[in-house]
């Protein structure tokens, strides 16, 4: 058949023919399948650029690559592929690279990064070519395009601090420092692990933004023999790294989770019970014995519902066991929870109407079901309790059923009380002042972790010499006389009381080299002169540091970064995104001398950001930051870090996954662009679609809200993003946990519970939770697999919705790195509100922009267990 010639067409006719719109199921249709293929990539480039030179240069040997991609078929995930090799004009090196980008769409800039490990030569001269792919079809290559390496403007990046180990008990241990760089931007740790022997091996690496604390988990199968081990890591930035730091034992634990012991109080709660089958005549029945699946030709569910009003208001659920009796030990159940009111006498589609899509539990022979999750979510206002429904898995056989004589929920709680002391008060002084911190109140009292700290500081006499208060773990207390004695008392108070006070050791304020408001205004001057690079004002750190009188004092540091920052404002202003208005402002500073004479600045810096596009809703942010500076009477400013960062004491427990940005051997060598598909797009039917009709879905209004009106509330953890996110879902969106509460590995799993604490540990009752409730890339694969909402990546961000969560990955590669909520949509762009630099309403294309080569993968919220 000759398609261009209307003699050679055919026509079928059928005796099935209804009206020719192919809607019936009957009449027969020719569906066609094409693909377009892509075009070859434009508009090669490099970043950062450095100015002023003849040639396209990159001012970094690991240079971002970049090329505009384009398909015809617009909704296809492009992938490209670059090559790197010598410029034939010059042929001054024998380097050659390819490497291939995460997936992004038609009309986007395709990014990939040159890795440290294939650093290009200083100085040479190269080019480089790309080409895309569609997964079908691949475009021809592009033309050559040339350019030049030439870092020599940059500096190395800083030798790693505060290093720690964390997670010790476990067989897994994570190592940790903290990275900064003259330069700014993202650093790369770099960690590798030691033996006996003397032999150094690479375990990988980590991208986070400078003054952060990178990590890497030690596999447990690299500390099995050979030891005993050590472990070292260094700093790398745009290919210029840091000595290695000095080696430091490490040791896997015995990777044995504590055992809880019973709560204060048990209780055994009444359970309104019915069963009912499904088809026509059925009601429910709550005389009868109860069953769930096929018994007497009849398909049952079995509905159970507590009465929690024994359990006071505040109490700390800590487990909650659902015993069901009988003889059979087959087929396995599933738990579901209920979206809604069902009476026992309702019929079994009513039942069914109202029951969550997926399991939230799996209920196995002998019937003795773990319901703390649920139980807890009742009994703290997070979750309505509309009850829950016993029902066979769709996977058992038709014919499988189960009758149960006997259901019982007993529970144990402990009642609430005041908390218990703070830990590991410490104090350090400053100038005129001091600041002091601690470890949380492990037992927080009640079913939450807010209280309220008291601190007071006192003289040498007993005399009380300021008090303050805060919801944190750290406070500034200033105003104090220098070369006096003080020690500070600290205290935790929640509605129920307060706990016994706990003293820190004798410190003496100190005076600094120089004048305390000399220091502040250099750092004012400082964050003034960055603003203008990034707003345009100024093009060069030489013009933003003129006339200011401080400018010797950081003008090294501001060079430095000039290339970072100007790098960051072009990429901004490419997306039409340009900053009219930087303001800064310091408080809580304080002054601190260290022995050997440099000085550390702490302070809280409160900034908003105005875009030309939203001129009446600048951007906040605020963060704890701790600035440096050398010695003596002349003294030069030589960066900044994250201060809860800095301070931080990493847990011996799994819990210290929580608090750090870290990498994992499956990370570092999984292909970058595997962790960039999208799972479920718009439209796409639940998996659960053939079994129930959701029936509700959890509050994304109020997981907005709940982000917006804590942005600034006191971290939990030194990376506290997703802890942020999830208390966002559970407390203002009320999505119920999901999970055994005894397996915390799991990405199955998402909940946060009460333990009560052996008594040889100091009793009382601690918080612990899954990984996915704080570990971004845990949270995001637990999302992959439970949730059935759109996902959208940073191209499409104009269907994200309020309440959606926003996952980032630094750099494009490894895991994911950061999260938050997404807290308003204007214009098709979406804003976000997150912990760590605590930011409200932040654009999401800055965050992008902000660093070259970030994702963000934009999840609408759709939990299949409701």
């Amino acid at each position: 058949m000759n398609e261009s010639d209307p003699l050679t067409w055919r026509r079928y006719r059928s005796a099935n023919y209804v009206d020719g719109s192919h809607d019936s199921t009957t009449e027969p249709s020719l569906i066609v399948t094409y693909n377009s293929a892509p075009t070859a990539p434009g508009a090669l480039n490099v970043s950062p650029l450095k100015a002023g030179t003849t040639l396209t240069t990159a001012g970094s040997l690991t240079p971002m690559l970049q090329a505009k991609v384009d398909d015809s078929d617009v909704e296809s995930a492009l992938i490209t592929e670059f090559q790197v090799e010598p410029d034939p004009a010059f042929a001054d090196t024998t380097y050659t690279w390819t490497g291939k980008t995460a997936e992004f769409a038609p009309g986007a800039v395709a990014t990939t990064q040159i890795p440290t490990a294939s650093a290009l030569p200083d100085g040479s001269h190269l080019r480089m070519r790309a080409r895309t792919s569609d997964s079908v079809d691949t475009s021809p290559w592009s033309s050559w395009t040339t350019f030049r390496a030439d870092a020599s403007d940059v500096l190395p990046a800083d030798l790693p601090t505060q290093l720690q180990a964390g997670a010790t008990d476990t067989s897994s241990p994570l190592v940790t420092g903290l990275v900064t760089s003259p330069n700014g931007g993202m650093v790369e740790a770099q960690f590798r692990l030691g033996n006996a022997a003397g032999t150094q091996t690479t375990l990988g690496t980590q991208l986070v933004p400078y003054g952060e604390r990178a990590g890497f988990q030690v596999p447990a199968d690299r500390l099995t023999s050979g030891g005993p081990f050590n472990w070292s890591m260094r700093a790398c930035y745009a290919g210029k790294c840091s000595p290695w730091t000095e080696k430091a034992a490490i040791a896997a634990g015995s990777g044995a989770e504590p055992t809880p012991t019973a709560a204060g109080t048990s209780a055994d709660l009444a359970l309104t019970k019915a069963t009912v089958c499904t088809g026509s005549g059925c009601a429910g029945e709550t005389s009868t014995a109860l069953k769930a699946g096929s018994v007497s030709g009849k398909d049952w569910r079995t509905y159970l519902k507590a009465d929690v009003s024994k359990i006071p208001a505040g109490a700390r659920v800590t487990n909650a066991v659902l015993k069901l009796q009988s003889s059979a030990t087959t087929p396995d159940l599933d738990l579901h929870a209920l979206n809604g009111a069902w009476v026992p006498t309702g019929t079994g589609s009513e039942l069914d109407a109202v029951t969550a899509p997926e399991a939230n539990l799996t209920a196995t022979s002998p019937w003795t079901i773990d319901v703390t999750g649920l139980v807890t979510g009742w009994t703290d206002g997070a979750n309505a309790n509309h009850g829950l429904v016993l029902r066979k898995p769709d996977s058992a056989p038709s014919t499988a059923g189960i009758s149960f004589t006997s259901a019982t929920l007993a529970v144990e709680y402990g009642a609430p009380t005041r908390p218990s002391p703070p830990t590991a008060v410490r104090a350090l002084a400053g100038d005129k002042g001091a600041l002091i911190t601690w470890g949380a109140s492990e037992d927080s009292g009640y079913n939450d972790t807010v209280l309220s700290y008291e601190v007071k500081a006192v003289d040498s006499s007993g005399a009380v010499a300021a008090t303050r208060t805060t919801s944190g773990t750290d406070i500034v207390i200033t105003g104090l006389i220098n070369a006096a004695t003080y020690t500070f008392r600290v205290s935790a108070s929640n509605a129920y009381g307060s706990s016994d006070t706990v003293t820190s050791e004798a410190v003496q304020p100190l005076s600094a080299p120089m004048d305390s408001a000399t220091y502040t205004q250099t750092i004012g001057e400082y964050l003034e002169a960055g603003a203008s690079l990034t707003t345009g004002t100024h093009n060069s750190a030489t013009a933003a540091l003129n006339g200011r009188p401080n400018a010797a004092k950081y003008a090294w540091l501001l060079k430095a970064e000039e290339s970072w920052l100007v790098d960051t404002r072009d990429a901004l202003k490419a997306d039409g995104l340009t900053y009219t208005s930087i303001t800064s402002a310091l408080s809580e500073a304080l002054v601190m001398t260290a022995v050997d004479g440099s000085v550390a600045v702490r302070a809280v810096v409160s900034e908003q950001r105005t875009l030309a596009d939203t001129p009446s809703d600048p951007e906040t942010s605020e963060a704890t930051v701790l600035y440096t500076f050398s010695d003596g009477d002349a003294p030069v400013l030589r960066g900044r870090m994250n201060a809860g960062q800095y301070e931080q004491h990493l847990a011996k427990d799994d819990d210290a996954l929580g608090s750090v940005t870290y990498g994992t051997v499956e990370d570092d060598s999984a292909a970058t662009v595997a962790r960039r598909t999208v799972t479920l797009e718009a439209g796409m039917p639940s998996p659960y679609a053939g079994q129930f009709t959701p029936y509700a879905n959890i509050n994304a209004s109020g997981t907005a809200k709940w982000a917006r009106d804590h942005w600034n509330s006191r971290h939990e953890y030194g990376q506290d993003c997703t802890n942020f996110v999830s208390k966002a879902l559970y407390h203002g969106g009320g999505m119920r946990m999901k999970g055994v509460n005894k397996d915390k590995k799991s990405a199955n799993n998402w909940w946060r519970l009460k333990h009560a604490a052996p008594p040889h540990s100091g009793g009382g009752f601690y918080y612990t939770n899954s990984h996915s409730w704080t570990v971004a890339d845990t949270m995001r694969l637990f999302l992959a697999r439970h949730s059935n909402g759109a996902v959208n990546t940073e191209t499409k961000q104009k269907y994200a919705k309020v309440g959606d969560v926003v996952f980032f990955n630094w750099g494009g590669r490894g895991g994911w790195d950061h999260a938050g909520v997404v807290t308003k949509m204007a214009n098709g762009k979406a804003y976000v509100s997150a912990h760590n630099n605590n930011r409200l309403n932040q654009r999401l294309d800055v965050y992008v922009n902000s660093q070259r080569g970030t994702w963000a993968d934009i999840v609408h919220v759709k939990p299949g267990w409701y």
